[in-house]
């Protein structure tokens, strides 16, 4: 089969988007894709003839499907997913370390200029209210493939 079957087959299937933070704020790092830049992206997916799915559509869905995705849990997501939820039927999957909920960043190195807390329980309930799904990004931010097993 030739690249150009593989690339067209690779179009066929749903995309995945992966994401930290979504501040207005200035950030310290590479993850952070303000809020305003993200609705502009989802307003061009709309507008190109994409549609979100959730994780319990992603074997079934086709081209043109867009699953969005969270790494890290960070608290602001809370003031910013229901927006888009509500405004872009987006149905974000979030994937948290389960040993910062309700805690700070400890990891990233911007954490020594500014701290960046995580989602806790309340948030979590709150966003799983509005159909926003859960993941585990393990437990205490590993590097999950240098561990043994």
């Amino acid at each position: 089969m030739s690249s150009k079957n593989n690339i067209s087959d690779v179009l066929k299937r749903p995309i995945i988007l992966a994401f930290h933070k979504l501040s207005p704020n200035f950030s310290y790092g590479v993850t952070n894709y303000s809020s305003k830049r993200f609705e502009k992206l989802l307003k061009y997916l709309i507008s190109s003839g994409y549609s979100f799915i959730s994780k319990d559509e992603l074997d079934s869905a086709g081209e043109k499907s867009v699953l969005i995705t969270f790494d890290d849990g960070y608290a602001h997501l809370v003031d910013y997913l229901p927006y888009f939820v509500k405004m872009y039927n987006i149905k974000p999957l979030v994937f948290i370390p389960t040993a910062y909920i309700g805690k700070n960043n400890s990891w990233d190195y911007s954490y020594y200029f500014s701290k960046s807390p995580h989602l806790d329980k309340e948030s979590i309930k709150q966003l799983s209210d509005i159909s926003v799904d859960f993941g585990s990004h393990g437990h205490g931010h590993t590097d999950l493939t240098q561990l043994s097993e």
